[in-house]
C-alpha cells in the first residue's frame, strides 16, 4: 500500500481546492500564492545535458546561496501569509546549501507541506534523517538505473554518483519504514530513441527499490539547455516508433499496483496536454496562473516564473530589501504581471512551463461556455 498510503490524492484535481484564492483572483483581490518555489542555491554538483535552467542559472551571481537567516525568515513569512506549500528546487542542487537541514527543521515547525527535488547524491543516511521527517514528497531527478548512461546524461564528475544515488534511494526507503514516515518517494525517468526499449526493465528495477511513483517522459530540450552536442532528434525518432512506444507504456502500466504507479507522458503519447506554448501559440492575458505561484532565486529576487530568472528587470523585488507580502502587493509585481500578459515570449522558454494546465483551468473559469450550468448532462 505504499503508493496508496503516501500519495493518495496525488492525481486528484487541485485547482478547485483553492476556493478562497479563486474568489480573490476572480474579484481582482490580493491572495497569497498556493505554492512558493525556493531555489536556495544556484550551483550544482552535476551538469545534466538536458538541464534547461543552466543558461538562466549563469545569469545569477554564483555565491553561497540565500543566507541561512533569510532562508529561515522566508519560510516563516510564507506561513504567516498562508502560502499553501513550498517547493525546494530551482537553479541548483538544493542539498548543497549549508543551511538546508535547518531550513527543513523550520518547515517542520511551521507545519508547511514541502516538495523537494534533488539529484539525490547528497541525500545520505545522515541527511535523510534530518530531512525526510519534514518532507511531503522527495523527487529524485531523472534517475535512470543504468550506470554508464546515467553518468553520461548527468555529466557526473565521478561515476560513483550513480552508486551513491542507488544507495541513498534504498536508504530513504528503509528509513521511511523504520520511522514510519509519511513521505512520498518518486523519480523522473527520461527516454529517447536510444533507451526507450529498455524502459520496462528500468521500471521493474525502480519498483524493486521501493519508489512509489515514476514519471516517464522526455527531457525538455530548449535553447537554454546545457548540451555540447546538437539537439537530439528524439521526438521525430520516437514518432516513427509510436506503436512500439505505446506497447512499452502498456508493459509499464502492468507493473502498477497499490504500492507503485507509473505515469507515462512522452510528448508523442495520445491525449497528452501540451505543457507550455511557443510564441505563435501565445494569447493575451492567458498567463493567469503566475498569480498562484512565486519563485524565489538564490540571490533573494522574487520572480513570477523561470522565464525571467536572472533578469532583475522582471523581478518583483528582493527579499533582502523587503518582505514577501509587500513585494507581492507592490506596483512592480503588477507591472511585471501586465508585461507577461501583453508580451509573448521571445524564445521557447514557455514550452516547458508547468503552469499551462492551471492557465487552461482558469481560462475556463473566467470564460464559461453556455453548458456550465448543465451539471448532470
Amino acid at each position: 500500500m505504499s503508493y496508496e498510503k503516501h500519495m493518495r490524492g496525488y492525481k486528484d484535481p487541485r485547482t478547485f481546492c483553492h476556493i478562497d484564492r479563486l474568489y480573490a483572483w476572480k474579484n481582482n483581490k490580493f491572495f497569497a500564492p498556493a505554492t512558493v518555489e525556493i531555489s536556495p542555491i544556484n550551483i550544482c554538483n552535476q551538469k545534466c545535458r538536458y538541464c534547461y535552467v543552466h543558461t538562466k542559472s549563469n545569469l545569477i551571481r554564483k555565491n553561497k546561496g540565500l543566507e541561512k537567516e533569510i532562508f529561515i525568515d522566508i519560510i516563516k513569512q510564507c506561513k504567516e501569509m498562508s502560502v499553501g506549500a513550498l517547493h525546494i528546487q530551482g537553479t541548483g542542487e538544493p542539498l548543497l546549501h549549508r543551511g538546508i537541514v535547518d531550513a527543513f527543521h523550520e518547515i517542520g515547525r511551521q507545519n508547511l507541506p514541502v516538495y523537494l527535488t534533488t539529484n539525490g547524491v547528497l541525500l545520505d543516511k545522515k541527511m535523510a534523517r534530518e530531512i525526510l521527517p519534514h518532507a511531503t514528497l522527495v523527487r529524485f531527478s531523472n534517475f535512470e538505473p543504468e550506470k554508464k548512461r546515467y553518468t553520461y546524461m548527468h555529466d557526473c564528475p565521478t561515476p560513483t554518483h550513480y552508486d551513491e544515488v542507488v544507495e541513498n534511494i534504498e536508504n530513504a526507503v528503509m528509513l521511511r519504514n523504520e520511522l514510519n514516515l509519511d513521505v512520498a518517494l518518486t523519480s523522473t525517468l527520461y527516454i529517447d530513441e536510444s533507451n526507450f526499449e529498455r524502459v520496462p526493465q528500468y521500471i521493474k528495477q525502480l519498483k524493486s527499490m521501493g519508489l512509489d511513483y515514476v514519471i516517464v517522459g522526455e527531457a525538455s530540450w530548449t535553447s537554454q539547455t546545457f548540451i555540447r552536442e546538437r539537439r537530439p532528434s528524439t521526438e521525430i525518432t520516437l514518432k516513427e516508433k509510436k506503436i512500439l512506444v505505446e506497447e512499452i507504456s502498456q508493459a509499464c502500466y502492468k507493473m502498477c499496483d497499490n504500492n507503485f504507479q507509473v505515469n507515462f507522458t512522452p510528448r508523442i503519447m495520445p491525449k497528452k496536454v501540451m505543457k507550455g506554448f511557443l510564441s505563435d501559440d501565445w494569447k493575451k492575458n492567458s498567463c493567469q496562473g503566475i498569480k498562484f505561484t512565486a519563485s524565489i532565486a538564490s540571490d533573494g529576487e522574487v520572480y513570477p516564473c523561470w522565464r525571467f530568472w536572472g533578469n532583475k528587470k522582471y523581478s518583483y523585488g528582493n527579499l533582502y530589501k523587503c518582505d514577501l507580502r509587500t513585494i507581492l502587493q507592490g506596483q512592480k509585481t503588477i507591472d511585471v504581471f501586465n508585461y507577461i500578459n501583453t508580451t509573448p515570449p521571445e524564445f521557447d522558454e514557455c514550452e516547458v512551463c508547468s503552469i499551462m494546465e492551471l492557465n487552461n483551468i482558469l481560462g475556463m473559469l473566467k470564460n464559461p461556455t453556455v453548458w456550465h450550468n448543465f451539471l448532470s448532462c
